[in-house]
């Protein structure tokens, strides 16, 4: 019975020193398309996709007009061009660091990203990002 008790036991401490904390997450990315070209075609549209894999530190780039959003695999080249950069990643949810500041988003609830361009005679994106 010790025996059982301290196998037990070490499994579950195990368990807590294994990282069964969240440290990667998923972002969902809902990208919405409004606008009219120069010969009056409607360029209204909807689509999502998701951004997999995220980790504290990691810095997304993407979104001008219509690009994914990604993981930048050079952080250096994307000093420029970044959207976000995540902070710290909890069981409450994710830091988001945009240029506007810093803030705290709860896994499900949406975040609505500004557009980052605009175009009178063409399409033009708004995004709302969802981490899970």
């Amino acid at each position: 019975m010790k025996r059982l008790l301290a196998v037990i036991l070490l499994f579950a401490v195990t368990l807590s020193l294994c990282g069964c904390s969240k440290t990667r997450v998923k972002m969902l990315v809902k990208e919405y398309r409004s606008g009219f070209g120069i010969s009056g075609e409607d360029f209204s549209g909807y689509r999502e996709y998701e951004v997999g894999n995220i980790k504290e530190g990691d810095v997304i780039t993407g979104g001008f007009f219509g690009s994914d959003f990604e993981i930048a695999k050079d952080k250096g080249a994307a000093e420029n061009a970044w959207v976000m950069r995540i902070g710290e990643i909890t069981e409450e949810g994710v830091e988001v660091i945009t240029r506007t500041g810093t803030m705290t988003r709860t896994y499900g609830v949406p975040m609505t990203l500004d557009p980052l361009s605009h175009m009178d005679d063409g399409p033009n994106y708004s995004y709302e990002i969802i981490f899970k």
